[in-house]
């Protein structure tokens, strides 16, 4: 590439919105100026020192002011941020990218765009050999060539490379020329003709301007959308005649100003780009009637827009506009003004004067008011003003004569005035998620009305004039705090929808009745304790909806609902059901869930149309044989409650596919089960079941069943024919074997069989070639077959609290394997097999007898969690440092002395858990684990800690309790993460002052040192929240323990303290402190101070003076 210029090169010239690249004659001799310095600065000039410091040339000095100056092309007015951000737009590059970094990819792709577009021949296809490459270097770099690192074949045409802003003003402009230009009519026919496609890209741009004369000039509609185009050449002010401009879905961040001489325009289509700004110039479009902005990056207006004396429609949602200019308001023919999702913080008074304006969207921005000119707008028919911060509305609202639908969700409205109630045309007024109190009487006069949403406010009551809308049919008042309704509700004759749940009400007025039209009607979560009997008359109601109300029974009108689809009366108290229940013969679905149902009616059985019939959590022993008659139920779910049968009619439930029966007391299964042809999942966990019918296996679409926690001993043969099973459970039983039928569930993928008695596996079970899950912890398995290695689907294996001595060799084979458990077995040795579990990710072995690990396990290259614990290791091997994914490994109660040096090699791990082993000392490499958090070595037998621990950057938890610790590093303050400190029971006489740098430290235990002293810099802990420091030598507390401000626990227990500065009054924080067993004969006033102070200790110190305030508080 040619570099032949740095940041002072000044390559464009901006006037307005137009670019111009100049002339570069001047630059040929940059690159000898800045070669100088660098040939003086190498003692030995070569290739390699050259080079080196070119590039580090590049990469400070040259890339980040290229990177800076091509966001001025793009966004000319902008801050720098905004300019990068635009640019990274542009080329969607990734923020963490170098400046450099980011002119390489910008340049490659235009390089790339350009190359595309204007493909060059080459009279040589060759590139120069690498000899002649270097030759041609020295020679440029001896010789001070003016073009640095310029290599061009001989005889070969081929574009200008440079990173200079020059060149990408050129590529940036006749790149977009040609994109423009392939939009043309005939452009790609002539752009594709031999003579013109090969020339280069800038004389080629050169040419648009004359064919658009020759060519374009009637030219009334252009379609440029989604074209790629980056910058919009100046040359489209050329197309005169143009009616139609569309440019929706590019990435041009500015305009020319070329393109006010579009003096037909009619529509002007510019969403979807990344525009900041707009020309003064659009003002000239004179004819211009539709104008879409929206999706851009707009924060202002030019004042010239309100010269667009016919414009009808202006779409400016989702920019970053944070006022409008006062000569928005001399747009006299707008109609339609949408602003959704900006920034705006007030609307300018002017916006009154938009005579014809229908429709106005200002949604999702941060208005805390309206201007009372909003009322001039007499022909406005919608105004959506959701998700704002509005606190009022203005009485002038009231004068929008014509308006229709009215937005107000989510705003923080508190009162709405009288005056919305001249709003004689308004259908749709949406006021949910406010703090409304209150409505006032005046709402009655919207006769209009037909939605009203007033979801999430803090209504307490109604107005009995909401009765008067009697054109209402969806009103919405979930959320609030009702306690009661008005006689007058039932008066909204034409009312299809009303949404109640989440209030306070505890009944409802009988007038609830009258509401001949009411479809849906939606209670849950109240109070209600009783229904009307009037509730009867609602003959159109199709959704009922009571769920966690305190119902105990309800009236027998409800059989009247002759067109009830669906009926909730979960989380009730409700001991029966009425018979007249039976009566709804359009009832589709009947939740009764966590009630206190005893029984069901048998006229439960007319609903003929019931799909689905929850009745989970009641308490039902039996039911009634005419269930059988529901030949409609898709889904039956019963569980958690008393039954210790099923009747045998359940079986003539044909279309049930699901049915829940768990927890329950069934003992058996009725044969008749078997009917239920079209049933895919049946739940029958936590039963009393010891077997099953042989009928089982004509469950022919079954693909779930659960069998958990029951006392089965075998399964039925017949369980083959199940050839849809996916999901077999069946833990928690006493299966001691496994019928070898279990291999013609060839689509099962989950098994689960974990808590049983089983000894063995049938080898059959190499047959179930879909599994994907196998658990069979806590069995009395000894070993495995070899046959288990051919399960080549399988990921999760279950093995844990077994009795295995040994693993087949064939376990290498599971090729899917990524989670294997053998927790609590008796394994003595891991075959190498092992190794060839590439996909495996997490392997617990806990307390099994392994004393070593096979070198193979090195080759576990995806593993994550290794489980180690309470085991008999004495060593690991060296190739444990190949496990480059491992981030958990836990190595406890082992008997290791020593940890290789390879275990630095460990670059993701998060968590070490060495903790009760025999370590007497730690390798330096350890501290090369750059991303360990957590570090546990408590119990060993370490004397001292390598300096390289201060390395593990992001530790966050030490234990290091019970050790023989007599000093502690210095760099063990730059641990600067840190926020545990475990060192009980050690033999610490000091402490270093690196402590202090610990700013994250908040828990430090030190309890059974031999510390005589604590250093002044503890002071500096001003995260600590919890010290320990019980059982030491300390004869007295530095000043600057009052520092430690978030201190809320403090132990000085059995030590030597004979006083305790008076600083300690200023812990605030502190809630306990222990002083017990030290020769403390006073304390200072200032304890008096700790206002958090809770717990106070003083046991056996000699005590003499306390002052009153101090006893009487503590009790002491």
């Amino acid at each position: 590439m040619v570099f032949k210029n740095i940041n002072a090169e000044k390559v464009i010239t901006t006037q307005g919105n137009k670019m111009h690249p100049i002339s570069s004659a001047s630059i040929e001799s940059l690159p000898n100026e800045l070669l100088l310095p660098i040939l003086e600065a190498c003692a030995v000039p070569s290739l390699f020192s050259v080079c080196k410091r070119w590039h580090h040339l590049l990469a400070t000095e040259v890339m980040p002011p290229l990177y800076k100056q091509i966001g001025k092309v793009h966004v000319p007015q902008g801050n720098v941020k905004e300019q990068a951000l635009n640019v990274d737009r542009i080329y969607k590059l990734e923020e963490k990218l170098s400046e450099a970094a980011k002119v390489n990819a910008i340049f490659r792709q235009i390089f790339t765009l350009a190359s595309y577009l204007s493909p060059l021949k080459s009279k040589e296809d060759e590139e120069l050999s690498e000899t002649a490459k270097v030759n041609v270097i020295f020679r440029q770099i001896f010789n001070l060539a003016s073009s640095f690192f310029s290599l061009k074949s001989k005889g070969q045409i081929e574009e200008n490379k440079s990173f200079t802003l020059a060149n990408y003003s050129s590529y940036l402009l006749n790149i977009n020329r040609l994109l423009l230009w392939k939009k043309l009519p005939g452009g790609e026919e002539y752009l594709s003709r031999g003579e013109i496609k090969h020339l280069p890209l800038k004389k080629k741009g050169e040419l648009l301007r004359e064919w658009i004369e020759e060519n374009c000039k009637n030219i009334k509609a252009l379609d440029l959308s989604e074209a790629g185009l980056t910058y919009l050449p100046q040359e489209i002010g050329q197309l005169s005649q143009l009616q139609t401009l569309e440019l929706n879905r590019n990435q041009l961040t500015a305009l020319p100003a070329e393109l006010g001489q579009l003096s037909q325009l009619e529509v002007l289509g510019l969403n979807e780009n990344q525009l900041t700004a707009l020309p003064a110039e659009l003002g000239q479009l004179s004819q211009l009637r539709k104008l879409y902005l929206s999706q851009n990056q707009l924060n202002s207006l030019p004042a010239e827009i309100g010269r667009l004396s016919k414009l009808r429609k202006l779409y400016l949602s989702e920019n970053q506009l944070n006022s409008l200019p006062a000569e928005i308001g001399r747009l006299s023919k707008l109609q339609t003004l949408e602003l959704d999702q900006n920034q705006l913080t007030a609307l300018p008074a002017e916006l009154g004067q938009l005579s014809q304006l229908r429709k106005l969207h200002l949604r999702e921005n941060q208005l805390t008011s309206l201007p009372v000119e909003i009322g001039q707008l007499s022909q406005l028919q919608t105004l959506e003003l959701n998700r704002n911060q509005l606190t009022a509305l203005p009485a002038e609202l009231g004068q929008l004569s014509q308006l229709e639908v009215l937005g107000l969700n989510e705003n923080q409205l508190t009162a709405l005035p009288a005056e919305l109630g001249q709003l004689s045309q308004l259908r749709k007024l949406y006021l949910s998620q406010n703090q409304l109190n209150s409505l006032p009487v005046e709402i009655g006069r919207l006769s209009k009305l037909r939605k009203l949403y007033l979801s999430e406010n803090q209504l307490n009551s109604l107005p009995a004039e909401i009765g008067r809308l009697s054109k209402l049919q969806t009103l919405e008042l979930d959320q609030n705090q009702l306690t009661s309704l008005p006689a007058e509700i039932g008066q909204l004759s034409q009312l299809q929808e009303l949404y109640l749940s989440q209030n306070q009400l505890n009944s409802l007025p009988a007038e609830i009745g009258q509401l001949s039209q009411l479809q849906e009607l939606y209670l849950s979560q109240n109070q209600l304790t009783a229904l009307p009997a009037k509730l009867g008359q609602l003959r159109q109601l199709r959704k009922l909806y009571l769920s966690q109300n305190q119902l105990n029974s309800l009236p027998a009108e409800i059989g009247r609902l002759s067109k009830l689809q669906a009926l909730e009366l979960d989380q009730n108290q409700l001991t029966s059901l009425p018979t007249e229940i039976g009566q709804l013969s359009q009832l589709q679905e009947l939740y009764s869930s966590q009630n206190q149902l005893t029984a069901l009616p048998a006229e439960l059985g007319q609903l003929s149309q019931l799909e689905v019939l929850g009745l989970n959590e009641n308490q039902l022993t039996a039911l009634p044989a005419e269930l059988g008659q529901l030949r409609q139920l898709r889904k039956f779910y019963l569980s958690q409650n008393q039954l210790n049968s099923l009747p045998a009619e359940i079986g003539r439930l044909s279309k049930l596919q699901e049915l829940e029966l768990d927890q329950n007391q069934l003992t058996s299964l009725p044969a008749e089960i078997g009917r239920l042809s079209k049933l895919q999942a049946l739940e029958l966990d936590q039963n009393q079941l010891t077997s099953l019918p042989a009928e089982i296996g004509q469950l022919s679409h079954l693909q779930e069943l659960y069998l958990n926690q029951n006392q089965l001993t075998a399964l039925p043969a017949e369980i083959r024919q199940l050839s849809k099973l996916t999901r077999l459970e069946l833990s928690q039983n006493q299966l001691t074997s496994l019928p070898a039928e279990i291999r013609q569930q060839s689509k099962l993928t989950r098994l689960e069989l974990s808590q049983n008695q089983l000894i063995a596996l049938p080898a059959e079970i190499r047959q179930l070639s879909k599994l994907q899950w196998l658990f069979l912890n806590q069995n009395q398995l000894t070993a495995l077959p070899a046959e288990l290695g051919q399960l080549s689907q399988l990921e999760v294996l279950g093995l844990n609290q077994n009795q295995l001595t040994a693993l087949p060799a064939e376990f290498g084979q599971l090729s899917q394997l990524k989670v294997l458990g053998l927790n609590e077995n008796q394994l003595t040795v891991l075959p190498a097999e092992l190794g060839q579990l590439r996909q495996l990710r997490k392997l617990y072995l806990s307390q099994n007898q392994l004393n070593s690990l096979p070198a193979e396990i090195g080759r576990l290259s995806k593993l994550q969690e290794l489980e180690l614990d309470q085991n008999q290791l004495t060593s690991l091997p060296a190739e444990i440092g190949q496990l480059s994914q491992l981030q958990w490994l836990f190595l406890n109660q082992n008997q290791l002395t020593a940890l290789p040096a390879e275990l630095g090699q460990l670059s993701q791990l998060e968590v070490l858990g060495l903790n009760e082993s025999q370590l007497t000392a730690l390798p330096a490499e350890l501290g090369q684990l750059s991303q360990l958090e957590v570090l546990g070595l408590n119990e060993n037998q370490l004397t001292s800690l390598p300096a390289e621990i201060g390395q593990l950057s992001q530790l966050e938890v030490l234990g290091l309790n019970e050790n023989q610790l007599t000093a502690l590093p210095a760099e063990l303050g730059q641990l600067s993460q840190l926020r545990r400190l475990d060192l009980n029971q050690n033999q610490l006489t000091s402490l270093p002052a690196e402590i202090g740098q610990l700013s994250q430290l908040q828990w430090l235990e030190l309890n059974q040192n031999q510390l005589t002293a604590l250093p002044t810099e503890i002071g500096q802990l001003s995260e600590l929240q919890e010290f320990y420091l019980n059982q030491n030598q300390l004869t007295a507390l530095p000043t600057e323990i009052g520092q430690l401000s978030q201190l809320q626990t403090l132990y000085l227990n059995q030590n030597q303290l004979t006083s305790l500065p008076a600083e300690i009054g200023q812990l605030s924080q502190l809630k306990q402190l222990e002083l017990n067993q030290n020769q403390l004969t006073s304390l200072p006033a200032e304890i008096g101070q700790l206002s958090q102070l809770q717990t106070l200790e003083l046991a056996e110190n000699p005590l003499k003076d306390i002052a009153e305030k101090i006893r009487q508080r503590f009790q002491l």
